[in-house]
């Protein structure tokens, strides 16, 4: 996690609001195994309020053991408890693991950012 992940989830946690939440999952002994940051947003085209998932996160140890899929089962639970239509997330074009998850729970691609370095 980079600086802005991890001051995004601090400031979660120490004054959550109605509309976020960081679910963690964890095992049997309470070893943690991930967690999931959510939050509503507001869509910029659309107006749409809809859940967001913030950040992803599984322990190493627990990769390829279900729990990304079981993370974002709750999630859709979640958004689903608010009365969202939609739940959007953000991932990395590089991050093939992850798009292929997203992309076997059903999830879309919907709009690309492209970038240009400046010198």
């Amino acid at each position: 996690m980079d600086r802005a992940v991890t001051a995004s989830i601090d400031a979660g946690l120490a004054s959550p609001e109605p509309d976020q939440t960081v679910l963690v999952a964890e095992s049997a002994e309470g070893e943690g195994l991930g967690f999931v940051h959510l939050h509503a947003a507001t869509d910029f085209h659309t107006g749409e309020r809809h859940g967001h998932v913030s950040d992803i996160v599984v322990a190493p140890a627990a990769e390829g053991r279900g729990v990304g899929a079981a993370l974002m089962a709750a999630a859709e639970d979640w958004g689903r408890a608010h009365g969202f239509r939609l739940l959007s997330l953000h991932v990395f074009g590089a991050n093939q693991r992850a798009r292929a998850l997203y992309e076997r729970l059903g999830y879309r691609l919907d709009i690309v950012k492209m970038i240009k370095t400046l010198r």
